[in-house]
């Protein structure tokens, strides 16, 4: 059986990767109307952690690649996942 926090951070995993490809355009580009740019947008804010370290760790005019984008979902995923795993863990406790 899977743990919860392994579990919070393969979802948190998994929502990353959707919300940065999204973001990108690579994912749904036939969405449109007046709830798809907002979307998008909350698509990137989402993102903007992972972001800012891989532009820390590889430069603004690097090329984008597969290493940066699993680079930007797996620093969103942890930094996301953190608080969540804390979250079970705390109420775990809280029943025993």
């Amino acid at each position: 059986m899977i743990k919860a926090s392994a579990l919070a951070f393969i979802c948190t995993f998994f929502i990353s990767a959707l919300a940065l490809l999204f973001a990108q355009g690579r994912i749904f580009p036939f969405l449109s109307g007046p709830w798809a740019t907002p979307l998008a947008n909350g698509c990137l804010y989402w993102s903007i952690p992972g972001l800012t370290v891989e532009f820390a760790a590889r430069g603004f005019y690097a090329s984008r690649t597969v290493f940066s984008d699993l680079l930007i979902v797996f620093v969103n995923a942890a930094l996301y996942a953190i608080p969540l795993i804390l979250l079970l863990r705390w109420s775990g406790k809280r029943r025993a």
